[in-house]
């Protein structure tokens, strides 16, 4: 007989199924589910997957159009990173807010979390998933630079990001382009 599913397995799935909604394109019941899911795992004193759930549901809002709750839950989950010190979380959760703000106008907001962004990555990243963050930051940053007609700064960064040691897989160097 199958051992039950722990009180954490039953919260994880929870979240699991948040996302496969998320990428079903059922936002609004990826916002419920990943809401549930922050909830117990803010019970359980979990923090990572307490701010992993917010991200999910701040990316359900973001899709639904709601980019005010969107914002709300990115921002809790952001800090939620801070306080787990999760450096690779912070900046993608950074990103994440930024292209908010981009999608909402706020191009000066949107350069700041880009900026702060940019500051938690050493500008000679020792690994890989560093490297990563900073060439996908660079990369949301050339394209807001191309929202606000900065096209010969643009492409600077684009060039800095195609001579990194990095290779990305083609069908997200075609994204960059």
């Amino acid at each position: 007989a199958l051992a039950p599913l722990t009180c954490c397995q039953n919260v994880g799935n929870l979240q699991s199924e948040a996302e496969a909604m998320l990428r079903a394109g059922d936002y609004a019941g990826a916002w419920r589910q990943s809401i549930a899911a922050a909830q117990a795992f803010e019970a359980l004193g979990d923090k990572t997957n307490q701010g992993r759930s917010l991200n999910t549901a701040g990316a359900a809002a973001a899709h639904s159009g709601d980019y005010t709750s969107a914002l709300r839950h990115m921002e809790t989950s952001l800090a939620l990173a801070r306080e787990s010190g999760q450096a690779d979380l912070i900046v993608t959760r950074q990103n994440n807010i930024a292209g908010l703000h981009s999608m909402l106008g706020n191009y000066e907001d949107a350069y700041a979390r880009y900026q702060d962004a940019l500051k938690s990555i050493p500008e000679k990243p020792a690994n890989e998933t560093a490297v990563r963050d900073r060439q996908l930051t660079l990369t949301n940053l050339a394209i807001l630079y191309l929202q606000v007609g900065q096209n010969r700064r643009a492409l600077d960064l684009y060039k800095e990001i195609l001579a990194s040691p990095f290779n990305f897989a083609p069908s997200v160097r075609a994204q960059m382009l």
